[in-house]
């Protein structure tokens, strides 16, 4: 798989993660389905002097367990956990699969920055260049740009959204751990 294929292949896992995992909350939460309860922990509580000029804070939910009797992850697991999900020639595809979570993490946080350096990602960016054509005075996506993206499309499409979200929630000690040595101690990656 080329770098192209693979940096489009890691957009995908991670959407089809985000998806599972918000599959699995409006189903749990809001079809009446029965979701595990999270763990909550309570901010500290504000001095007299403290209450009067700072307002409650709410308590910060995360997933603790996977909802199936599944043990969480450890670090030995994860090429087995994502070979079963996505298969061995997907994952063969990964260029760092023993530090999965660390570039895991690091690629979800380097999303939302100006640069998101490819040798943290846990796949390869997909192949070809990203290209743009001229239309009516603009310039806009060209529509050759989908064919680098086919494959992951389809290989997320083939993801069974319920054992993504049990992988995420059984990996998920292991996500935050990765997200506390990223420099993070106090917060929670998900």
């Amino acid at each position: 798989m080329n770098s192209g294929a693979r940096r489009a292949l890691l957009t995908v896992i991670v959407v089809v993660i985000a998806a599972a995992v918000a599959y699995w909350w409006w189903n749990g939460f809001h079809a009446g389905g029965t979701a595990p309860e999270p763990a909550v922990v309570a901010p500290p509580e504000p001095t007299a002097s403290a209450a009067a000029v700072t307002p409650e804070v709410p308590p910060i939910q995360y997933p603790v367990q996977a909802p199936t009797s599944t043990a969480p992850l450890e670090s030995s697991g994860v090429a087995a956990a994502l070979r079963d999900l996505l298969g061995s020639r997907t994952v063969s595809a990964f260029p760092e699969i023993g530090d999965f979570a660390h570039r895991f993490v690091a690629t979800v946080d380097n999303l939302g920055r100006s640069y998101a350096p490819a040798s943290l990602w846990p796949i390869s960016p997909t192949s070809g260049r990203f290209t743009v054509q001229e239309r009516d005075g603009g310039t806009i996506i060209s529509a050759d740009n989908d064919r680098r993206y086919t494959a992951l499309v389809l290989l997320a499409e083939s993801v069974d959204p319920g054992k993504a979200v049990d992988l995420y929630l059984r990996m998920y000690p292991l996500l935050q751990r990765a997200y506390e040595d990223l420099g993070y101690p106090k917060g929670y990656f998900n």
